[in-house]
């Protein structure tokens, strides 16, 4: 918004600016067209088909399906957390180095999505067909391959459509509207988690669910290349409409700039020096344990605290119909947010996310605390709990559906600094900014794994 000012320091070897970033542009800087618009969101299309049903259900396959021990379990978590972790800034800095090798950075970050898509929808599958006989070390052996090939694949895709929102455009409205988009094509996308109950609950074992994993990867692949000939064609914003409105840091040398972001330490160096990436990373680190814990195992608590309907709880129906909307609606509320964050800013309508969520979440302890409250405002206990769950976890869901903008400005900082020179580092700090998120995120499925055996 006009009054929301964000400002952040570079320091070291000549490379230090001070700067605000502004939501917006001049209008004749707002050039994102509607089909680029959408193009960008459906790559959220496939990525939410594939991971919402990926998150719902490997720890379940793995734990209850193949039997996997707990010892391997652990094992194969940490593995996977360790590699989640690194991979992010690692294939950020690679793919911005092969974005702008030559040509069009967006035509080579079309590429990435549509081969990092493919790729991904056959990891995905690989995770439902177990290897060899069973034995504890296939069992190891194909839980660590699956996920670290998973995660490879859905990290390419990520960095490279989260650095294509940053170089499309750099006014935030437009970045708003693409964002609205995601979330309309995420919502779509959604309803593989539906389909995917609708297996997993089937009378035919895995056959079912299988058959509906197949289907999710042939429509996610589908949306990838549409997305990917879609991104190839946007116009990437004029030179010299800058996200920012500042009093321009003194020119910088090519030689200096080479020091500031000729290699990936010295790069991430200087990066953790902006408070706004601090602050960022902190935060969504705290957000993606959040999510990847309500992911894992909303299902399997909301089962466990709504009860059993002859006791008053809920039907398994209406339990799957809780989980569903847990996909849907953090996008539908994305969709939504998307004329007050023009208005008010993106900064503004978090801030007033995470009030309302602490307001809420104080007043359901208290109406917990005084349980006998629950059957006099007219709902069944367990009905109270499962859309007080729900509540929450849309809350939650929502601000993750909401980074990509502010990774856009941060990105936007390390232009306005010189911090990158002539070449944009979207990617690498797309994959920066995850780094602290992938770790909390992967040590999530460890904590509920540990809440569910004791």
């Amino acid at each position: 918004s006009d009054g929301h000012r964000q400002e952040g320091e570079w320091a070291g070897s000549g490379c230090s600016a001070d700067f605000m970033v502004s939501p917006t542009e001049p209008q004749s800087a707002r050039q994102l067209s509607s089909w680029s618009a959408l193009a960008y969101g459906l790559t959220m299309l496939g990525s939410t088909a594939l991971h919402s049903c990926f998150m719902t259900y490997y720890v379940q396959v793995f734990m209850h399906r193949f039997s996997v021990s707990p010892s391997s379990f652990v094992t194969a978590q940490l593995l996977f957390g360790l590699w989640n972790a690194l991979n992010d800034p690692l294939f950020g800095w690679l793919s911005d180095s092969i974005a702008w090798a030559g040509g069009s950075p967006l035509s080579r970050r079309a590429k990435a999505i549509a081969a990092g898509g493919l790729v991904w929808a056959a990891a995905f599958l690989s995770v439902w067909w177990p290897w060899g006989s069973g034995d504890s070390l296939g069992e190891l052996a194909h839980m660590v391959v699956s996920l670290c090939a998973y995660d490879a694949a859905l990290t390419w895709v990520e960095v490279n459509h989260g650095a294509a929102l940053a170089e499309m455009t750099r006014d935030q409205g437009d970045r708003a509207r693409a964002n609205a988009w995601a979330g309309v094509c995420a919502a779509a996308g959604s309803a593989a988690s539906w389909l995917a109950h609708l297996g997993w609950t089937s009378s035919s074992g895995l056959k079912t669910f299988r058959l509906v994993c197949i289907l999710t990867a042939a429509v996610a692949c589908a949306a990838f290349l549409v997305s990917a000939k879609g991104i190839a064609d946007a116009k990437p914003p004029k030179a010299g409409h800058r996200a920012t409105s500042v009093a321009q840091p003194e020119a910088r040398s090519p030689e200096e700039r080479t020091r500031c972001c000729s290699q990936p330490i010295s790069f991430a160096a200087q990066l953790v020096k902006s408070s706004s990436f601090r602050i960022f990373a902190v935060v969504a680190a705290v957000q993606a344990f959040d999510c990847a814990f309500e992911k894992n195992f909303f299902g399997s608590f909301l089962g466990a605290f709504a009860g059993a309907p002859e006791q008053g709880g809920m039907a398994a129906e209406s339990q799957a119909t809780i989980v569903s909307l847990s996909f849907l609606l953090p996008h539908v509320v994305t969709v939504a947010l998307t004329p007050t964050i023009r208005s008010l800013g993106l900064y503004s309508v978090l801030h007033g996310i995470f009030v309302a969520r602490s307001a809420f979440l104080l007043f359901g302890v208290a109406v917990t605390a005084m349980n006998g409250m629950m059957p006099t405002l007219g709902l069944p206990a367990g009905w109270t709990q499962g859309l007080f769950m729900l509540t929450n976890r849309v809350a939650s869901e929502s601000v993750c559906r909401l980074f990509p903008i502010a990774i856009g400005d941060i990105t936007d900082e390390t232009v306005a600094s010189q911090l990158v020179g002539e070449r944009q580092r979207a990617a690498t700090v797309v994959g920066s900014s995850l780094l602290l998120g992938r770790l909390t995120s992967s040590l999530a499925p460890l904590f509920g794994f540990q809440l569910v055996q004791t």
